[in-house]
């Protein structure tokens, strides 16, 4: 949609209370798992709460005394504008990248934005701060990509948490999904939907809902 919210610059999410008290909670346990595959139809806010789970973890380090639900993320916050701008140094996004020779994105997310993962890890594995990488979606990953992630998830470095988004979690390698734990979305109900819609001042006449 036009006007829409890129998700790592989203401060609300709609409809999914669920799942974001399910991350909430389990992270605040200090037995949450180091992957998880948040899957669902494309376009719910899979990514919006990937990146709002982010946040709170880069907010609270220490998840005994991390809250029991997931605030709106401040945008004034540091935290905030480090994502937002992807200058975060310890949140990797991984994505389709750009062709440097043709300026389009790649049909695929390769084995080089993969060795990103690799090199992020090493750079700050002695800062004793959480490091996360955001796969989105890990549909896009290609064979030899796929591979390499499992290799990272199969050995996961201390305080390390990998959101991996899928849209089909089924096309995924099955070695990949067994080292995550799934977290389902749904579609957006039409209360959801309209809220937001609302937030980007759109509205669904209440003949076409």
């Amino acid at each position: 949609l036009d006007g829409a919210i890129p998700p790592q610059e989203n401060p609300k999410l709609f409809g999914h209370d669920e799942a974001a008290q399910f991350l909430a909670q389990s992270y605040r346990s200090g037995k949450g798992h180091h992957a998880i595959l948040i899957e669902g139809p494309e376009g719910i806010g899979k990514a919006t709460l990937a990146f709002r789970f982010a946040h709170h973890v880069l907010s609270y380090p220490e998840p005994a005394l991390a809250p029991e639900n997931l605030a709106d993320p401040d945008p004034e916050s540091q935290v905030s504008h480090q994502i937002a701008s992807g200058a975060s140094h310890n949140l990797l996004h991984l994505t389709r990248p750009v062709d440097e020779k043709t300026g389009k994105v790649k049909s695929a997310i390769t084995v080089d934005e993969v060795r990103r993962a690799g090199h992020f890890f090493s750079q700050t594995s002695g800062t004793g701060n959480w490091r996360i990488v955001i796969i989105d979606p890990a549909d896009d990953l290609n064979r030899n990509a796929a591979n390499a992630i499992l290799k990272i998830l199969e050995e996961p470095p201390k305080r390390a948490m990998f959101l991996v988004l899928s849209h089909a979690p089924g096309k995924l390698l099955p070695t990949i999904r067994s080292r995550c734990l799934p977290l389902r979305l749904h579609e957006l109900s039409a209360e959801a939907m309209d809220k937001a819609l609302g937030q980007l001042g759109l509205a669904i006449p209440a003949d076409r809902r």
